[in-house]
């Protein structure tokens, strides 16, 4: 035989012996009701890949076949085997698969123009090898003079098959070489056929007032399916809110995440949004951090509503008391409508999931001045909250409203933070005596306060009776040895607390050294400020 039938021939085995893998790979994985998809290659074309197989790869071709493969399980639940998980097969029809997702990147900071557009050609054939992918899209360095660059790229380079139509996500963040005319040339290779796009990130650039409005125009003649906007630290002002409300009140907008933080955009500008979005129903995540609304700003939300939201973020906006009774009243108004629902449609299970999806899951309030009357304000309306932060706002003995909240049977609340809030032992022991009764906190976080060895022994106390609670934040606290004790001997006992962050205190080497002993890797505690250790440890004292 010669030497090049034996190579077919060994060609052939490798093929069968892959073949054979992939044939029991798909009848063990439809055994257990899960679908098999290759993400690198079409199956189709698996023979004309491995037909050429030398024989130095014929060991490991079966490997190499299955490389590509994803699992997917079967969601359905109708009669048959079951699968993982106690999942069976037959049933609902299972959920197709997810599309591919091709990504690439495009440098437009190249100085040389020849360079620029070689890479945006490079970019449009790297596109184009996957005409089946839904397209990702990074532009870095965007600049005006290679602003052009990106409409070439995306319709397919000189005379090439457009990309647009399946272009999903496009980042453009940190693009602070553009110019207003440069973004409107930059943003206009969007026009026409981009109807697919998603995500678009176009934070940090600097746009201005005149690029806001651009960009809505553009979004707008496109009719783009957004559903993540993010303009965060681009300058937009009150104008740009306002031209932003214009798109956001379209019927069929289809926005469910809009990012404007950063935008000084001030009472005004928070008004025309919070307005646009009590008819915005898609909208569910909006950060609204750092714009100087104050409580005037706030009062929108009285006023319009909270739409359809579930994330909140309002930090760093200077709200005070007036403005955080402004958001309780938000909060009633919103839980007095589902009930309301509820009550008209029967309470029925799919009421329950559509309340569900109108509760305001997350508020995010730090660093504001909402203070103790404030606090108050708000602790009468959490019942839906589940995330919950009021760092830095001044509450002082506000907290024990807030712990009295947490004792309700109707509370909600799995995150709180009140770091930073210039506590001390008596309102440690409010939300001490709060952790005793509540059976839904998970996280909690009490950092930077005054509580002491005093306020960590009430919490340390009823610890002991709590079954929820899994981290707690008590760094920057002032407590020392007596406090370090009492937490240790609640940690023996409460085996919920996986996590106790007790650094930067004042406890001495020798106690940390019996905390990680007696609670292992449960205790942060090693970080300690300097000269508090009143035996002469063995182990190194760590400095902040």
């Amino acid at each position: 035989m010669s030497s090049a039938s034996e190579s077919s021939d060994e060609d052939a085995d490798a093929l069968a012996t892959t073949s054979a893998a992939r044939a029991r790979a798909a009848e063990t994985l439809d055994f257990l009701g899960v679908r098999a998809t290759r993400e690198r290659d079409d199956i189709g074309a698996f023979e004309e890949r491995y037909g050429a197989v030398k024989r130095a790869r014929g060991a490991g071709a079966a490997a190499e076949a299955l490389e590509g493969l994803t699992l997917a399980f079967d969601g359905g639940w109708g009669d048959g085997v079951r699968g993982l998980g106690g999942r069976r097969r037959g049933g609902r029809t299972p959920p197709r698969a997810k599309a591919r997702r091709r990504a690439a990147t495009l440098d437009l900071g190249v100085e040389d123009e020849m360079r620029a557009l070689d890479e945006a050609n490079a970019v449009a054939e790297t596109l184009a090898s996957d005409r089946g992918a839904e397209l990702a899209l990074e532009v870095r360095r965007p600049r005006d003079g290679a602003a052009w660059l990106l409409g070439l790229a995306l319709r397919g380079g000189f005379g090439g098959a457009s990309n647009l139509e399946r272009l999903t996500s496009l980042t453009l963040r940190g693009g602070k070489g553009l110019s207003v005319d440069g973004f409107t040339t930059l943003i206009g290779a969007l026009k026409g056929d981009a109807r697919s796009l998603r995500n678009l990130d176009v934070s940090s650039c600097g746009l201005g007032v005149d690029a806001a409005k651009a960009l809505v125009e553009v979004l707008d003649e496109n009719g783009c399916p957004l559903e993540r906007l993010d303009l965060k630290a681009n300058s937009l002002g009150a104008d740009g809110a306002l031209a932003l409300s214009c798109a956001l009140s379209r019927e069929k907008s289809s926005l469910k995440a809009l990012n404007v933080a950063q935008n000084l955009i001030g009472a005004e500008g928070v008004r025309a949004l919070v307005a646009a979005i009590a008819g915005a129903s898609n909208l569910r995540d909006l950060d609204l951090q750092h714009n100087g609304c104050g409580d005037h700003g706030a009062h929108a939300f009285a006023q319009h509503g909270l739409g359809s939201l579930e994330n909140l973020s309002l930090g760093f906006n200077g709200i005070g008391a007036d403005g955080a009774r402004a958001i309780a009243e938000a909060l009633r108004k919103r839980h007095r409508s589902d009930d309301d629902d509820m009550d008209v449609h029967g309470g029925g299970d799919d009421d329950a999931v559509g309340r569900a999806s109108k509760m305001l899951k997350r508020l995010d309030l730090k660093c504001n001045t909402v203070g103790s009357d404030g606090a108050h304000a708000l602790a009468e309306s959490l019942n839906d909250v589940e995330d919950l932060d009021l760092s830095n706002n001044s509450l002082r003995d506000g907290t024990k409203w807030i712990a009295k909240s947490l004792k309700s049977k109707a509370s909600n609340l799995k995150q709180l933070s009140l770091q930073a809030n210039e506590m001390t032992d008596d309102d440690a022991w409010w939300i001490a005596d709060a952790l005793g009764e509540n059976n839904s906190l998970k996280t909690l976080n009490l950092g930077s306060n005054a509580l002491g060895d005093s306020g960590a022994s009430d919490l340390a106390s009823d610890l002991r009776e709590n079954t929820s609670l899994e981290t707690l934040d008590l760094t920057r606290n002032t407590i020392g040895k007596d406090g370090a004790n009492e937490l240790m001997d609640a940690m023996d006992e409460n085996k919920t607390l996986t996590r106790l962050a007790i650094e930067s205190n004042l406890i001495p080497a020798e106690t940390t050294l019996e905390m990680k002993r007696r609670v292992g890797l449960r205790a942060q505690c090693d970080w300690q400020r300097a000269g508090f250790s009143d035996t002469a440890a063995t182990a190194p004292t760590k400095f902040t």
